[in-house]
């Protein structure tokens, strides 16, 4: 099996970007008084909102621009990751070589 690195940097760069505007959509939105299942979005952008929430609490205390920012920005690596991985399995599996 020959990997291409454009096809994984396109993979990693949709689970990104999917990521990264769905937790900016969230802020801006300011999420829980629109959105009615708050547990979903603890699923969805748990990374995200863990990491935002230490470096608020760690690093940045009263400052909530720099940890959404931290947390939009992980949310994005980690989804990346996860998108990455499953295009590794898509191509494993299901391309004829």
């Amino acid at each position: 099996m020959k990997l291409s690195g454009n096809i994984l940097f396109k993979w990693f760069t949709v689970g990104f970007a999917f990521a990264f505007l769905f937790s900016l959509v969230y802020l801006l939105i300011e999420g829980p008084p629109f959105l009615f299942v708050p547990l979903w979005v603890q699923i969805a952008g748990y990374p995200g909102i863990e990491l935002g929430w230490w470096f608020y609490e760690h690093l940045y205390s009263g400052h909530d621009i720099p940890a959404e920012a931290v947390g939009c920005v992980v949310n994005g690596l980690s989804y990346g990751v996860l998108f990455l991985l499953v295009g590794l399995l898509v191509r494993k599996f299901f391309k004829k070589d």
